[in-house]
């Protein structure tokens, strides 16, 4: 592509050479003219286009991810009372299982059991 344009400067005479020289428009027109430039131009102009589709494609999704946001926001509200209420629970059964010893319980029966028994003596 660019070997295109080296030939046809190659074909050009000295006077021809410095004409260019002189004329930077027509040297600038000369390089947006090649084929390799107007490949990039071509690129460029379809990664804009690209470009500005997937940010189409975002601004769309953001009403249903700021939703979705306020759901998560929500559920770990619920979560941390449901955390809150649990550790609560297993504060007062700790709680309970301090005062209540399998030995204690044993005592108790037995004192109970005695109790009864005396009573149905009576």
């Amino acid at each position: 592509i660019l070997a295109n344009q080296m030939e046809k400067l190659q074909d050009l005479s000295q006077s021809e050479l410095q004409e260019l020289l002189d004329n930077p428009e027509r040297v600038e027109s000369m390089a947006l003219e090649s084929d390799e430039i107007q490949n990039i131009q071509l690129e460029r102009e379809m990664a804009l286009a690209s470009n500005r589709s997937l940010a189409e494609q975002n601004l769309d999704m953001k009403p249903r991810l700021e939703s979705q946001k306020e759901v998560l926001v929500e559920r770990y509200s619920q979560l941390e009372a449901v955390r809150e209420t649990y550790r609560q629970h297993c504060s007062l059964r700790d709680g309970m299982v301090g005062q209540v010893s399998p030995e204690a319980l044993f005592s108790r029966l037995q004192t109970e059991g005695s109790k009864t028994e005396a009573e149905s003596e009576v």
